[in-house]
C-alpha cells in the first residue's frame, strides 16, 4: 500500500564531556510511496565518536533506530 513515507537522519559526535551533540540533520518525505532513502556525504573532523540515529515513519507506523559508535581518527 502506498502511503507517506518520511526518514529523519541525525549525525552526532560525542563532545568531551561524554555526552552527544547533533552535527548535522536532514530528512525526506515521499508521498504517495513504497519508500524513501536518506544519504548524505559528510566531511567530519577526526579525533571523535561519531553515530547516525534516525526516526523512519511510513503512514501511521513508525520506528527509530541508532548505529553503533564509530570512531573516526586522524
Amino acid at each position: 500500500v502506498k502511503c507517506t513515507v518520511k526518514v529523519n537522519a541525525i549525525v552526532e559526535k560525542k563532545n568531551s564531556s561524554g555526552s552527544w551533540e547533533r552535527v548535522t540533520s536532514w530528512s525526506v518525505t515521499n508521498q504517495n510511496a513504497y519508500s524513501a532513502v536518506a544519504s548524505k556525504s559528510l566531511i567530519v573532523p577526526s579525533g571523535y565518536y561519531y553515530r547516525v540515529r534516525s526516526y523512519h515513519y511510513a503512514g501511521s507506523d513508525s520506528a527509530s533506530s541508532c548505529t553503533n559508535a564509530l570512531w573516526v581518527g586522524n
